[in-house]
Order: C-alpha cells, then structure tokens, then sequence
C-alpha cells in the first residue's frame, strides 16, 4: 500500500477536501433515516432480540444480554438489523454517538435510536469512520447550537454533509484504522483480563495470605483467614479526620490545592492529583488539615452508592494539599501497618460492602467516620504485607502499561482519521 500527500484541492463548506472526492448528505447517500420500534422489553425469548441504547456501552454490545421483545411477525422486516446498519442514539448523554452493526442475532431496535442503510457508493465501515471524526461533530454542534439536549432526529441527521473517495480508496482507509482499532479491542481485552486477576488475587491474597496450610474463621471478618493473623478495629491503628468546608466564593486561581470526590477514583491505589482546585483558605494554624504520604482518603458521601467509601491513598505532592468536606482521611499510626496493603484490602469487596451495608441513605449515600472506624481488619507481618504489595502493585503496573499503549494507540487512529478522512493524505490503489 503506497500513500502520497494530495495537493489538489476543492474548498467545502466544511473542509478542504481533495478535487475528486464527492461531498453529499446523508440524504443523498443512504436511505431514508428510520426511528426504532416502540414496545417493552422482556428477558423471556418471546420475539425478536431487543436493541436498546443502554445495550450499546463503550462501542460494543453484548447480544448474550440483550432483552427480547413482541413483535408481529409483519413489522420486523421493517425494524430488524442487518450487518452494516449503523445506529445513533436519538437521546441521553450518548446523544448523536453512533454504532455499526457486524453481526447480530435477529434482533429489531428501539424508538430512542435512529437506523440508518448506506447506498451503494459509501462504505458501511467507512460510514461508521466518518461519523466518529470531528467533521461530523462539529455539524451536530453548530445544529443543536453546541449543545445534544435537544436530541438527534431524522431530519438532523439527513442533512449532515460527508465527504468521501472512490470505493477503492474506501477501502483501503477502512483497512487501516480498522487495524488500529483491532489493536485497541485486544489492549482492551487485556486490561480487562488483568482487572479480573487483580479481583481475584485481592480477595484471594487478602483473606488466605501467601502460603498458609492452617486457618480459622473470623467473626469479626465473616470469612476464614490464616491462623496466625489478627483482628483488630480500624480505628485501633488510625486517626481521623473529616476534610474542610468552604464556599464556593473561596475557589479561585490561588489559595491551597484541594483533593475532591473526583480525585478519589483511579484504577489504581492512589490519588489522581490532576485537575486539583485551589481555595482561598490559611491554614497555618490548622496544619491537620494538610494531607501527608501514607494518608488513606475515603469518599464520605456520593449520589452512587458504590461511589461511596472509596479509598485511594496520598503519595505525596511538590506543594501543599488539603481535602475537601465529602473526604474522610484515615492517618495510621501503626508502623507495623503499611498504608498500600491497608489501601488494597479496603478496597476489597468484603471491606466495601461491611462499610456499605451501614451508610445512611436518602438522596445521597453517607459514610460516617464511626462507620469507618469500626470496621476490622486483618492484621498480619509486615514481612507478608510487603509480598502481597508487590504482587498487587505489578498488576497495577500492567495495566497502566496497557492503558498508556492504548492512549497512544487512540492518538495514532485519531491522527490517521484527521488524514485520511480530509484526503490530505491519500493511498494509492490498483
């Protein structure tokens, strides 16, 4: 495959696009938008499978999961889905994202999504390519005045502009950014795999430790744990503290940096310290409210409840931080406790769910500093500790280097399709 750089261009009202390439709407290069079938959905197989927007997550759907639907048998001609179909949400946050079908069951979709067939001139695939660059973007941005409230529709979409080349050329874009997007998907793939390990390793390494042959079953745990481990309350190795009220008048340009609930989440143990805000506060008299290396931070209130307590743990910073009011920090004061194994076993399902189980909930879920206080942890040699972290943190390592790889591999496909999609560079087909 030979590519060349095109110095031949026509001026569109979107872009500037090479002389030979055709520009049209969607209108013009695919049948008539269609609206999906209105009914209720149920998981007993009384019809046809049942496509949904909520099915339809992070660009893949799992058909195993899909509901069913009746449907008369004269109607599904009309709404099921083909190979090649591709599918924008109507409404929601995912408003004017599309999805392309490849292989399905037989299956019609729902009345919050629009179908839409291509004509013989346009590539399903590159259809597909097109409608997740910027050029069609920013055409749903100046239509809905940069904003998706008002919903995707049929005449919207109809009048949206593409541009593209001969079916040859097609093709042979398509076989590239699909290469990159096949290697997206198995960089995916082993993020999750690894996820799963880690998962099972935590609840594994955390409650049978490493190379133990005799156990006991823990009360205070609700679980079986090595003989030679402890038990003891949170509080009895940690101290307190709920993090600081302020007005939203006191954030600004200066002041001190400030841990929020959305610094809280991160894959991995730790802080995410990007984004921090700053308020307009002295705290030189109330020093305890500076965070150190070895703080645990827990997510005292959340409007999702498996938002609430949350723990990630502080590694430090250049300059000051502080924690806002919705943050409890936990300071051990054990030596003999290493703040990345408590961090770890606090995030376990079995500490989460024990700490869940006596929030208070109305609008929002609370976790109190009692609640956290008398939670029990395993208490084992610092020796052990050390060897679970390790394993722990490899994992951890794995999978930042496989997100890293898909970051990058996300900037070269989002490179390729500035390129290939405008004709600035072209590939050269027999």
């Amino acid at each position: 495959m030979e590519f060349f750089k095109e110095t031949d261009f026509k001026q569109t009202e979107i872009e500037s696009i090479p002389k030979d390439w055709e520009i049209s709407s969607v209108a013009e290069t695919c049948e008539k938008p269609e609206y999906g079938y209105t009914q209720s959905a149920m998981y007993k197989p009384v019809g046809p499978k049942f496509l949904r927007i909520t099915d339809i997550q992070n660009g893949n759907v799992n058909w195993s999961e899909v509901p069913y639907c009746q449907c008369p048998g004269s109607l599904i001609p009309k709404y099921e889905l083909k190979s090649g179909d591709i599918l924008f949400a109507r409404t929601g946050a995912t408003t004017g994202k599309s999805f392309l079908i490849k292989e399905c069951p037989k299956a019609v979709f729902a009345s919050y999504l629009i179908r839409i067939r291509r004509k013989e001139k346009v590539l399903p695939e590159y259809l597909f390519y097109f409608f997740n660059s910027k050029y069609y973007w920013d055409q749903i941005g100046q239509k809905m005045g940069g904003s998706a409230q008002g919903g995707m529709n049929a005449s919207l979409l109809s009048e949206l502009k593409i541009f593209f080349p001969d079916i040859l050329e097609q093709k042979a874009a398509v076989s590239i950014i699909s290469k990159i997007d096949s290697a997206i998907q198995q960089t995916d793939s082993i993020i999750q795999k690894t996820r799963e390990l880690k998962k099972g390793l935590m609840q594994e390494l955390l409650t049978k430790g490493i190379g133990h042959k005799e156990f006991k079953y823990s009360k205070e745990l609700g679980c079986e744990i090595p003989k030679e481990w402890d038990v003891q309350k949170l509080e009895d190795i940690a101290q307190f503290k709920n993090g600081i009220n302020f007005s939203k008048k006191q954030k600004g340009d200066e002041g001190i940096l400030t841990v929020d609930v959305l610094n809280m989440y991160g894959e991995n143990i730790y802080l995410n310290l990007k984004d921090l805000y700053r308020i307009d506060i002295d705290l030189k008299e109330e020093s305890e409210y500076l965070l150190k290396k070895g703080d645990i931070l827990f997510v005292r209130s959340s409007l999702k409840r498996e938002g609430a307590a949350w723990a990630s743990l502080f590694d430090g910073y250049s300059e000051d931080v502080t924690f806002c009011g919705f943050i409890i920090r936990a300071r051990i004061k054990d030596a003999n406790i290493l703040p990345k194994f408590l961090t770890y076993y606090l995030r376990t399902d079995l500490a989460r769910e024990t700490l869940l189980s006596n929030s208070g909930q109305v609008a929002i879920t609370n976790i109190t500093q009692e609640a956290i206080k008398s939670l029990r942890i395993p208490i084992l040699p610092i020796s052990e500790q050390k060897k679970i972290v390790s394993i722990l943190s490899n994992i951890d390592k794995k999978t930042g280097e496989e997100r890293k790889t898909k970051t990058q591999l996300e900037a070269l496909k989002k490179g390729l399709m500035q390129i290939l999609l405008t004709g600035q560079v072209r590939i050269k087909v027999n």
